[in-house]
């Protein structure tokens, strides 16, 4: 199970930051467990286990469409490996981000197993942050409606828009900070900041073989 599961997640992994409609920048955050002899899941579980990897007021209906799905993987009894593998997108942590979840179960026929362990679970989630730049708009709509709900919609566009204008200040001082460490690199080495224009002495040389072409 545990090879099983490593090398579906290595998939998920390169699904996701392939994608053409909605790709990753990066995995931020996993979630793996393992489970026997699992014949429900609780709301409750769900939801704790969502909220330990994720944040906001938009999960909610990422915790529906998980809980249909894990209790289907769970009310099939019959004997042999189950196996699904999803993703959702939703707003939560000041992101839009993509949840990849795999869910596997192997229900066993020998009657010393499953006097024992009945059943063997397991659940792998990743969360990747979505690539604004390269997401297909029509499918991110798509996808996050079903996923927080089209009453929800409004709210999570008007946090986004927020977002949008913090993040935008967050990269001009990241930016700021960065042209300053830079200087001051410069400085401890003894270096200096070439002067732009043609107060540049390559400048200088360039313009002059330009003018000697020209005669």
């Amino acid at each position: 199970m545990i090879n099983k599961i490593a090398a579906e997640s290595s998939q998920m992994k390169d699904d996701a930051l392939q994608d053409k409609s909605l790709p990753i920048v990066a995995i931020v955050d996993t979630s793996e467990k393992y489970s026997v002899k699992v014949e429900n899941v609780p709301p409750e579980q769900i939801h704790d286990t969502v909220d330990a990897i994720l944040g906001g007021n938009f999960i909610e209906g990422l915790e529906k469409l998980l809980s249909i799905a894990l209790n289907e993987l769970v009310r099939d009894t019959s004997a042999g490996e189950k196996f699904k593998k999803d993703f959702h997108v939703v707003f939560s942590n000041n992101s839009l981000l993509r949840v990849d979840f795999m869910l596997y179960k192997y229900d066993f026929s020998s009657e010393g197993f499953v006097e024992k362990i009945q059943n063997g679970f397991c659940y792998y989630a990743q969360i990747g942050v979505l690539d604004l730049k390269k997401v297909s708009p029509q499918v991110l709509l798509y996808e996050l409606t079903r996923a927080i709900g089209p009453e929800n919609l409004q709210a999570a566009a008007s946090e986004l828009e927020k977002l949008g204008t913090l993040a935008e200040r967050l990269y001009t001082v990241i930016d700021q900070m960065a042209r300053a460490a830079k200087a001051d690199s410069r400085r401890l080495t003894g270096e200096e900041d070439e002067p732009e224009g043609l107060g540049n002495p390559r400048m200088r040389i360039v313009m002059k073989s330009l003018e000697a072409d020209d005669q």
